[in-house]
């Protein structure tokens, strides 16, 4: 996660990160073998 001058806060006057990273998840007996690529990924914000 990178800070930087995006000029978003959060309601507490907090800057909100640029970029978040998304994961599947991972746990026995959970299916996370369909559309990895998808689901894994760095959205700029």
């Amino acid at each position: 996660v990178f800070l930087g001058h995006s000029g978003v806060c959060d309601v507490e006057g907090n800057e909100l990160p640029r970029l978040i990273y998304v994961s599947r998840e991972k746990r026995p007996g959970f299916d996370h073998h369909k559309k990895a690529g998808a689901m894994n990924a760095l959205v700029r914000l």
